[in-house]
């Protein structure tokens, strides 16, 4: 490892004189579109872009290292682009090795959790560049931004909801454009090959396009006037020769919150389109930075107030408007006077707090003080409030809130509440806060949920059943403490899809099971009605469930005789296919099916029966929420 980092100095020397030999245009285009479609080869002579993730980190770093001097004149053939390429994958692999070993080296926090933390943001920072998918920051920029597009127009010149919209639009009419040529590439490529050829200039002129935009052409693709795209352009860029002093891909990157770059001609090179999407926000932050006493300070509130907006709207795509109650007020005899942000009114609660709170470029890049700051604003302060609205719901059988602090309270809660679960939603991601933020405010083990904005959209497009994101939910808020480590939103979420995480599943049921009066689920029904699906479901999810299907005393016992009836009339109804909708740590939705539960209590185990209807919910088995 040390000698991988040695080399790091020879491999940014080599990479930057190559680079400021040639014009910069051309050679950052023959590597970022190539890459970016996944066309370049796995081979000894190039990186390994088709199979990782790396490369708008790498584009980034190698624009970067563009803007350090003047822009070169020579022209780039394959091989100059190719060994370039292997000169980018030896500069991160060195930078990689030196980051790992001064973490190494460096004299520990007193804290393992802000150490591990530290790393892993500081190796995010390296190598990640997904904020999000696109249509997911898309809806955050339109809650932010599109309410007061009137003030950014008259404050910097466009909405920056536009941002990407633009690019999206632009890709689609570039994609258009391309479809165009490729039919008659590959039509005359045998036929007629000086067709061909123009076709293939052609082609490549298009795609060369989609990174050289002119306000004009980019107005008539989008559909947004030139002056606003003119103005949007002039705040995301800078130009050659701005960063004289940047070297490594660790050190601050001015092409992170400015990725165009004003070729003076009216053009503006933008080498990844996407890249503006993501820098949004951190340009935004910065220009407040840059401006604390101007009124663009205002930004600020509007995202504080539109993040704290969407993370309801999420929560009520999934259960409806009844409820989903935004900014809960209530009073607690212990405690005092107290808020939540988001509270999904079920017989086991949701409590969400939206933080909005950013992180600073030094944060990012791992510095312990910053992590640790952030931890505090952010992670102790929302705990603190979703853990007095727990004592409050919980210890103190709170049930009424209201609109306002002082106002007239009501019910909104039923009366038999047997937990709780608690969720933070950041605005920024801030994945290795997820695992490490409770530990570092010394809350290690407090199970919560800690995600952010973009990747709950993600979880509510591919989890949109309530009874499926409850459960997801709750298995999350396990998995924080004592699961397995998570890194990405998306690589749990697809754990989950699998099998349910069935050992954290079943940890977060026994802990259930303690709590609520339900010993086990007999699951009865019609033959073909999919009770067994139902049963091992429940199994899946570590909740004890019986499955009678040898028995007819049992598997016939409540539906026997209308499935009878029906026999007779000879027409067999089939009932609903199992499935995990409707399931929520147990609640079954089937047709014709009974879901019986055996309760805890004082005396005997008791038994109720509850009827399900077809798309509807088994009130016994929901009240295990």
């Amino acid at each position: 490892m040390r000698a991988r980092a040695a080399r790091l100095d020879i491999s940014i020397d080599a990479l930057q004189s190559l680079l400021l030999a040639h014009e910069p245009v051309e050679f950052i285009n023959a590597i970022a579109i190539p890459t970016s479609m996944g066309l370049r080869d796995a081979g000894p002579a190039v990186d390994d872009a088709p199979d990782t993730v790396t490369w708008p980190a790498k584009i980034e770093y190698l624009v970067g290292l563009a803007l350090s001097g003047p822009p070169g004149t020579g022209h780039a053939p394959t091989a100059t682009t190719d060994k370039a390429i292997s000169l980018l994958g030896d500069v991160f692999d060195g930078a990689s090795a030196k980051q790992l070993l001064g973490a190494t080296s460096r004299e520990s926090t007193g804290s393992h959790h802000l150490d591990e933390a530290s790393l892993l943001f500081g190796v995010e920072h390296l190598f990640d560049r997904m904020p999000g998918y696109p249509r997911h920051l898309e809806q955050i920029d339109a809650e932010v931004f599109d309410g007061h597009r009137s003030f950014y127009v008259d404050q910097i010149g466009f909405n920056p909801a536009d941002v990407g919209r633009v690019v999206r639009r632009r890709a689609t009419a570039a994609q258009k454009r391309a479809d165009h040529f490729l039919p008659i590439v590959n039509g005359a490529m045998r036929q007629d090959p000086e067709t061909a050829a123009v076709a293939l200039k052609e082609l490549f002129a298009t795609l060369d396009g989609t990174r050289l935009w002119g306000p004009a052409s980019v107005a008539s693709d989008a559909g947004i006037a030139a002056e606003e795209i003119e103005a949007m352009l002039a705040f995301f860029s800078t130009t050659f020769g701005s960063q004289p002093a940047f070297r490594e891909p660790t050190d601050e990157n001015l092409f992170r919150t400015r990725p165009c770059i004003d070729l003076g001609t009216g053009i503006f090179f933008v080498p990844d389109p996407w890249a503006l999407s993501a820098a949004v926000h951190l340009r935004m932050a910065e220009e407040v930075a840059a401006h604390p006493t101007g009124t663009i300070k205002r930004y600020r509130h509007h995202r504080e107030d539109g993040h704290e907006r969407l993370v309801a709207k999420a929560f009520r795509r999934v259960f409806g408007d009844p409820l989903v109650g935004q900014g809960r007020h209530y009073a607690s005899p212990s405690s005092g006077p107290g808020e939540i942000d988001v509270l999904v009114r079920t017989e086991w609660p949701l409590v969400a707090e939206a933080k909005a709170h950013g992180l600073t470029d030094a944060g990012r890049r791992g510095a312990p003080g910053r992590v640790k700051r952030v931890s505090q604003d952010l992670v102790e302060k929302a705990l603190d409030q979703t853990h007095r609205a727990r004592m409050y719901i919980l210890d103190e059988a709170g049930r009424s809130f209201s609109d306002r602090e002082g106002g007239a309270a009501r019910p909104e809660l039923d009366g038999e509440v047997h937990g709780l679960t608690e969720i933070v939603v950041t605005f920024e991601r801030m994945d290795p806060l997820g695992r490490q933020g409770p530990g570092i405010v010394d809350l290690a083990g407090y199970r919560v949920w800690i995600i952010c904005i973009a990747d709950l959209l993600m979880v509510v497009d591919l989890l949109p059943d309530p009874g499926a994101f409850h459960h997801y939910a709750r298995v999350r808020a396990e998995v924080a403490t004592s699961g397995p480590v998570v890194h990405m939103e998306s690589d749990v979420l697809g754990a989950y899809m699998k099998d349910r995480i069935a050992q954290v599943s079943a940890r977060a049921a026994a802990a259930a099971a303690r709590a609520l009066p339900v010993a086990a689920y007999l699951v009865t029904g019609n033959p073909g009605s999919g009770k067994s699906t139902v049963a091992e479901e429940l199994r899946v999810r570590g909740i004890t469930a019986i499955d009678p299907d040898y028995d007819p005393d049992l598997s016939y016992w409540e539906n026997r005789r209308r499935y009878t009836r029906t026999a007779r009339r000879g027409a067999f109804r089939s009932a609903v296919g199992a499935s995990a909708r409707g399931l929520d740590d147990g609640c079954a939705s089937h047709a014709g099916d009974t879901v019986t539960t055996a309760q805890r209590g004082a005396g005997p185990i008791r038994s109720r029966r509850t009827r399900c209807a077809a798309g509807g919910r088994a009130s016994a088995a929901s009240r295990a929420r």
